[in-house]
């Protein structure tokens, strides 16, 4: 009897430790440069921003060291790091992958980091953030080949 219960706890262990996903394939699929395709949202929902609209040509990059570089119109907007995670939701309440990156703003003297946790919804030639707040974006990217 206890067997079969050791037994049962263990297959059930290795149920849940496989349905995970692994951070280093998120790793692997999300290096490179990201093109700025839309996003999407906002206070009512129905915003859609697009460069054509808004004049910025955006493109985002993460390198494997954990840094990423955001640049619009060809100058560098943000060099700063990041880190891919697998965890709760505070807008769906379920487990979800996120990339959370963190905004360096500089204040007279000081330099203040602001990090925003993306809900990673895509991750193939096409990237989809969405952010982890209520009237949040959301936001596509397609990899610069």
């Amino acid at each position: 009897m206890k067997c079969s219960f050791l037994i049962s706890i263990i297959l059930v262990a290795l149920l849940f430790t496989s349905c995970e996903k692994d951070d280093t394939d998120n790793q692997d699929k999300i290096t490179g440069e990201w093109v700025w395709i839309k996003s999407y949202g906002g206070m009512t929902g129905g915003e859609v921003l697009t460069p054509a609209n808004t004049g910025i040509e955006k493109t985002i990059t993460f390198f494997r060291n954990d840094t990423v570089v955001i640049t619009e119109n060809g100058t560098t907007a943000d060099k700063t790091d990041y880190f891919l995670s697998r965890e709760k939701s505070n807008l769906f309440h379920d487990i979800h992958n996120f990339v959370t990156i963190n905004y360096k703003y500089q204040l007279q003297d000081t330099v203040i980091t602001l990090s925003m946790r993306y809900i990673i919804q895509k991750l193939t030639d096409t990237l989809v953030l969405e952010d982890d707040v209520v009237d949040g974006y959301g936001h596509t990217y397609v990899k610069k080949k």
